[in-house]
């Protein structure tokens, strides 16, 4: 149900975690709270806080020292990487590796990101995707490698090393 609201603050705390947006303070639990006074239905309605100031400031339980927290949070968020926002965006597969390698492969910048959308560039994202899933594996496979030497110094000292070739 794209209506429900615990769905939605799970959609918008993601863009708003440490490494999306960086929008301090702002859980699935506050957000479904925002949302259930209607002050916040998407992305863009956190950007426009500022409309419902009044109304946080009365409210029970907020006030105006957390009004004032989530505007200067969300005003903080206004200056990000394009990789971070591309995380943000809660595309299934990106995560913040995915999100550095496609920042880097459109050179942080927003029009050149937005250009190949509007061009339907659907090659250049077919390269982008290319390189960030590569980027992924060799992450993936060096922090397996890592695991794979920690265990053996491990399992060494017990007297026993893990057999070669179960990382291949």
């Amino acid at each position: 149900n794209e209506n429900c609201i615990a769905r939605n603050a799970q959609k918008l705390a993601r863009f708003c975690d440490s490494d999306a947006m960086g929008i301090e303070g702002m859980s699935a639990t506050f957000l479904e709270t925002l949302m259930g006074y209607g002050w916040i239905n998407n992305y863009v309605d956190l950007y426009h806080i500022d409309r419902y100031k009044k109304e946080i400031v009365n409210t029970i339980g907020l006030g105006s020292a957390t009004y004032n927290r989530i505007r200067n949070a969300i005003e903080n968020s206004r200056n990000t990487t394009l990789g971070k926002f591309i995380v943000g965006m809660g595309i299934v597969g990106v995560g913040p590796e995915a999100g550095l390698a496609l920042d880097e492969y459109f050179e942080s910048s927003f029009d050149k990101f937005e250009k190949a959308i509007e061009d339907e560039d659907y090659k250049r994202f077919k390269n982008a995707y290319e390189y960030a899933v590569e980027m992924t594996r060799k992450e993936t496979y060096q922090a397996a490698e890592g695991l794979y030497h920690n265990l053996n110094s491990l399992k060494s000292r017990g007297g026993g090393q893990l057999k070669q070739g179960w990382l291949a």
